[in-house]
């Protein structure tokens, strides 16, 4: 079985998506006392993800601007749907 990088950094894992990283999975979690859900991405953790992690925490990584953003929006809005959706099956 292949090792997993899991991160909550939506914009690290933003960028990792428009490099052209999969998603491997995505978890909704409750954090400590915090009733809001986190959310969890995680990807296989190839030398490949290593090194763009490795250059996004130097500040060097570089992605297309536009791609990012609309990466970015996507995640936000897949987020928002899976809390709603825990949410509702949680008051059922």
């Amino acid at each position: 079985m292949d090792s997993m990088f899991t991160s909550r950094d939506i914009s690290l894992v933003s960028a990792l998506v428009v490099l052209g990283f999969k998603i491997e999975g995505v978890s909704l979690e409750q954090v400590g006392m915090n009733p809001r859900l986190l959310a969890f991405w995680s990807f296989k953790d190839t030398p490949e993800v290593k090194e763009a992690r490795r250059q996004f925490n130097a500040g060097g990584l570089l992605v297309e601007p536009r791609g990012l953003l609309q990466t970015l929006q996507s995640l936000k809005s897949e987020v928002t749907a899976l809390s709603r959706e825990a949410t509702m099956s949680s008051q059922s």
